[in-house]
């Protein structure tokens, strides 16, 4: 299977699954710069994060370390709590 045929099945399975996809807005792209500079965190993860405190989120799935300098904004659970919360 190619990676373009590859990548068209995942995004399709995520696409059916019950994940919402938000579009980066202007709103959340000047938040991603902000905590880019602030926290010195990738570019892609302060998006991710961005994303989250611009739609209210209260807490992020996540083994990355640099996400629990956001604390004050959005708690990092990991699997494990993920679990614990859903029951």
């Amino acid at each position: 299977m190619k990676d373009t045929d590859r990548m068209k099945t995942t995004i399709r399975q995520l696409k059916s699954s019950e994940i919402i996809l938000v579009n980066v807005t202007q709103k959340i792209a000047s938040r991603a710069g902000e905590l880019r500079l602030r926290y010195d965190i990738p570019t892609v993860d302060s998006l991710i994060a961005a994303t989250g405190v611009v739609e209210n989120v209260r807490h992020i799935l996540t083994d990355d370390d640099h996400f629990y300098q956001l604390v004050n904004l959005m708690k990092p659970i990991d699997m494990k709590m993920a679990l614990k919360l859903a029951e």
